[in-house]
């Protein structure tokens, strides 16, 4: 969540921060959310485990610091060439952001297989993943747009993100490494 709310500030020197912005951003990441979602579940049937979340989750770092290296640029390169904010907007969004949410989306089904011994468990793991992502989210929410942007510029913060999902994927690959031993 502290990724998309911070969008929000990275579009506001080129389309403002309407109902336009918050409604492409919100979009791009439920949309890329769902995509996903598919393709993770589909991903999870034969490709699961410690390994294939830190992969995913190194993925997402770089993504990330993707989005904010060429940030500056695809917004004024999509503002100089839409005459619509909503049209700009939307555009820019899907460009950077889309990509790194399906990638984001792909990790829950992947945990929920990993962490998953038998069928009859899932859908108590499935809860308490979605428990711990959504207050994960909400906490993150708060933090990014109550706090962090008022104490740190936007840049700082999104590496800070790209350093908790390396911090996280090197946990998961240290996990891989520890039970491929055992």
């Amino acid at each position: 969540m502290s990724f998309e709310m911070l969008g929000g500030r990275i579009f506001a020197p080129y389309f403002g921060s309407s109902v336009y912005i918050w409604g492409s951003l919100i979009f791009t990441f439920m949309v890329g959310l769902a995509i996903g979602y598919g393709v993770g579940g589909r991903l999870s049937i034969r490709y699961f485990g410690s390994a294939i979340l830190a992969i995913l989750l190194a993925a997402i770092a770089v993504q990330v610091w993707l989005v904010n290296e060429a940030a500056e640029w695809v917004l004024s390169l999509t503002f100089d060439h839409t005459e619509d904010p909503r049209t700009g907007s939307l555009i820019a969004a899907m460009v950077l952001y889309l990509i790194p949410t399906i990638t984001m989306g792909m990790v829950s089904p992947v945990a929920i297989r990993t962490v998953s011994e038998s069928l009859h468990q899932v859908g108590s793991y499935a809860g308490n993943l979605y428990l711990v992502s959504t207050l994960g989210s909400a906490v993150g929410t708060l933090l990014t747009s109550f706090w962090l942007v008022a104490y740190f510029e936007v840049n700082t913060i999104m590496y800070a993100n790209v350093v908790a999902l390396l911090f996280a994927s090197a946990l998961g690959f240290l996990h891989y490494q520890r039970t491929k031993m055992t």
